[in-house]
């Protein structure tokens, strides 16, 4: 490899370090506006390493070819979303986004799969992952369908979640998006016999049986912080379990 092939390696290394350990502050690197324009912290990586390497001379494939070298394009290999680190610089991205264009809305979505332990216990950790597999494109699909930029991520073990942003989008099309994807998983769980496996820690509660969905949505504003808007939605899950 040229002196030139092991620099670039090190810049994508270098981002995909910082991605894990900051929110993404647009004042402190200097990129092109459509650079900055991507929401997702995936894409925005990829595009300041590729800008960076292009800028030393390496052409964009052989840039991207090193960028997917450095570990720097990891994905969740159950779901295939973005790992959990690049969920709050998304958000933070999201936020200074409103405050660029303040009529658009943004909302943070968090999903959690009901019942894993007793997938897992009944169908095997392989079985299990591709019930949560099937789940999460089932939901991404219909957030897919909204007139909205929007970026996933597998955040925990048994969480997923969203960013959305768009001109003229509401928090009752997000509802109306989660509630469609959660009646198709619930007759994807019927189709797949999975309604009645029971629930290790509420063995003696039918209700807590089978599997689906529970999901939580907190708005987005110009002068959001990040740690309210995952408890915000975290918190409306936490209840929404109780019931």
């Amino acid at each position: 490899m040229t002196r030139t092939k092991i620099t670039v390696l090190s810049i994508a290394i270098a981002i995909s370090m910082t991605a894990c350990t900051s929110t993404s502050n647009k004042s402190n690197v200097a990129v092109a506006d459509n650079i900055h324009s991507l929401l997702c912290e995936s894409q925005h990586r990829q595009a300041r390493f590729v800008n960076e390497a292009q800028a030393m001379q390496l052409s964009k494939k052989d840039a991207l070819k090193l960028y997917k070298l450095s570990g720097a394009d990891k994905k969740d290999v159950v779901t295939g979303f973005a790992i959990a680190a690049d969920r709050p610089p998304t958000v933070q991205r999201a936020i200074e986004r409103l405050q660029d264009k303040p009529t658009e809305n943004a909302f943070y979505i968090e999903v959690d799969i009901q019942n894993l332990g007793g997938l897992n216990q009944v169908l095997g950790h392989s079985g299990a992952d591709k019930v949560y597999r099937q789940m999460a494109s089932l939901t991404k699909q219909q957030i897919a369908l909204l007139a909205a930029d929007s970026c996933d991520f597998r955040h925990g073990g048994d969480e997923f979640s969203f960013i959305v942003t768009g001109e003229g989008l509401t928090i009752s099309h997000v509802e109306h998006a989660l509630s469609t994807a959660s009646k198709n998983i619930k007759l994807y769980a019927e189709e797949q016999s999975l309604s009645d496996i029971v629930h290790p820690k509420h063995k003696n509660d039918p209700s807590k049986s089978g599997t689906g969905i529970i999901y939580g949505v907190s708005q987005l504003h110009a002068k959001a912080e990040i740690d309210t808007v995952f408890s915000t939605a975290d918190t409306i899950v936490e209840k929404k379990k109780l019931q």
